[in-house]
């Protein structure tokens, strides 16, 4: 008996089976039986080359054009490194399903074989696909690629900075070089191991620059590798000097110590003995403008001590405050200058943390970085 459609049912055939030509559609539909039909996207795949230890995957549909419910019973495989799977074996009239093929060569050369099908379909219930491909060795593709310093950083001389990058296919060593302005400044190191990780400690030797990149080479091919995609600065460090007062020896000292238990650890201690007494802390130290000198200073609860700063003779500072206080002073001009502290009038001065830094704020000149 022959099978009735309403339009609905015409509508939804023709949706569904968009990929099948329209003759053989309307044949099928005006010849229906209300078996199931199994139709495929594609009767061959070919994954080409294919490196050994990789996997190719390809995607076949199929998809019920028949008027009953179509049954996948299995799916054979032939031919070496080719496997296959499905999401679902039962398909209603227009429902689909995709078959996903995979290719694993297991050694080199071209395989073949095939994707059998086997379904309800009672015109078709084995169906083919041909399956090809070849097994190859890997293709070598040596690379740098640079991550760090890759651009903009700000690092500063005297400090330890990782430098990063990714490698593929190279020896197990690299050299690293430092380059200024497009030119080779110097080498960071000739024989790095290649593990993509360098910890650098910048040598205080360099010349502060913001023109700056990396170039990191294979050592076993100098043709393979990669530089900083843009500059980056290395500027002069902020703390130029920074004295903890643990050891004063390398100062001119008359009657300061040592003693413990200070702002931060130990600290230098003046003791007077009555009020016409000083004790002298002095030491030259090079500057330049734009730096910055800072301190701490303590007067005890106790006694009449009072401590004075003095910069090239110029008195500076005096305190008449109890306990730790900050004090800094903003630096004009270039060249040596002489600090100076004293201590008098009887009563115990303390002093610690005395550092002379860069301020926070650089300009570029030149191409170089200025404090």
């Amino acid at each position: 008996m022959k099978t009735i459609l309403s339009l609905s049912i015409l509508t939804i055939l023709f949706l569904s089976c968009e990929e099948i030509a329209p003759q053989r559609m309307l044949t099928t539909i005006f010849n229906m039986t209300g078996n199931p039909h199994i139709h495929l996207s594609g009767n061959s795949v070919d994954f080409e080359d294919v490196v050994l230890s990789e996997t190719a995957t390809e995607t076949i549909r199929i998809t019920n054009t028949g008027f009953s419910a179509l049954t996948i019973q299995k799916v054979e495989i032939t031919g070496e490194g080719f496997s296959a799977d499905f999401s679902k074996n039962i398909l209603l009239p227009g429902d689909f399903t995709d078959l996903n093929l995979f290719f694993a060569p297991l050694s080199l050369g071209a395989v073949s074989g095939q994707a059998n099908i086997f379904s309800n379909d009672q015109e078709k219930p084995e169906i083919s696909i041909a399956l090809a491909g070849s097994g190859i060795q890997h293709i070598p593709n040596p690379m740098i690629t640079i991550i760090s310093p890759n651009g903009d950083e700000d690092w500063e001389i005297g400090s330890t900075q990782t430098v990063q990058w990714n490698s593929q296919d190279i020896g197990n060593y690299v050299k690293i070089d430092l380059y200024k302005s497009g030119s080779f400044y110097a080498t960071i190191d000739n024989s790095e191991y290649n593990d993509g990780s360098y910890s650098w400690t910048i040598s205080s030797s360099y010349v502060a620059s913001n023109y700056y990149k990396i170039r990191i080479t294979d050592t076993n091919n100098s043709s393979i590798y990669d530089y900083s995609d843009d500059y980056f600065s290395i500027s002069e460090a902020s703390v130029v000097f920074y004295e903890d007062f643990n050891n004063i020896s390398d100062w001119e000292n008359d009657g300061w110590v040592v003693s413990s238990s200070g702002y931060s650890r130990n600290y230098a201690k003046s003791t007077t003995n009555n009020i016409y007494d000083q004790n002298i802390l002095t030491r030259t130290i090079s500057v330049e403008d734009g730096q910055t000198i800072s301190f701490y200073a303590n007067k005890p609860y106790s006694g009449y001590g009072m401590i004075y700063f003095y910069w090239n003779d110029e008195p500076i500072w005096n305190t008449s405050e109890y306990g730790w206080t900050y004090q800094s002073y903003y630096i004009n001009g270039n060249g040596n200058a002489e600090i100076k502290f004293i201590g008098e009038n009887n009563g115990s001065v303390y002093l610690d943390e005395l550092v002379l830094e860069w301020q926070s704020t650089k300009t570029e000149t030149n191409g170089e970085l200025k404090p």
